[in-house]
């Protein structure tokens, strides 16, 4: 018998063909899938942005033209509420990436469902809240004090900062 490692590769002390790696057809296909899924979701992403800018850009000359310098000023205000409202649903977007990453690589059916259950009812509570804090918050804030603001009438001011409430709250959950 041949004690060279050649040897023990073509002698009767080889390995089963069972036990050698074959490549995983399988995991390439997920592996491209996911890719594919990845660059259709950034080329989404991506499109959303440019739109949400362009259309932002081009309706600020009509924008400029129609408001008075106060309900500019407002308008301008309540954008950048927006801004800092984007944080309201408490991280369960980020938390959900993650989570169902872990659920979808142990490869339990059932995983996935739990967890985009679990964060659907955590978001919604987090828009419950907005709208219960927002909805008060509408009604009992002094609005044109706040904003400085006295020419726009209160009712006009409330249903403003009512669609900011509104939308962010529909933004958390959708």
């Amino acid at each position: 018998m041949d004690d060279s490692p050649l040897g023990a590769v073509e002698g009767s002390n080889s390995l089963p063909a069972e036990d050698l790696v074959m490549p995983d057809r399988d995991a390439e296909h997920r592996g491209r899938t996911r890719d594919r899924a990845l660059l259709r979701t950034l080329g989404a992403g991506a499109g959303l942005q440019i739109a949400t800018v362009g259309g932002a850009v081009l309706s600020l000359p009509f924008v400029t033209r129609s408001l008075s310098s106060s309900e500019y000023g407002v308008l301008a205000t309540v954008t950048g509420f927006v801004a800092l409202l984007g944080f309201a649903d408490l991280g369960v977007g980020a938390a959900l990436t993650s989570r169902l990453a872990e659920a979808m690589g142990r490869d339990d059916p059932a995983g996935p469902e739990a967890v985009v259950s679990t964060a659907f009812a955590a978001a919604a509570l987090a828009a419950g809240t907005v709208l219960a804090v927002g909805g008060v918050a509408t009604v009992v804030t002094p609005w044109q004090t706040l904003l400085g603001a006295p020419s726009i009438s209160t009712a006009t001011l409330r249903l403003c900062i009512l669609c900011l409430v509104l939308s962010t709250a529909v933004s958390i959950v959708g």
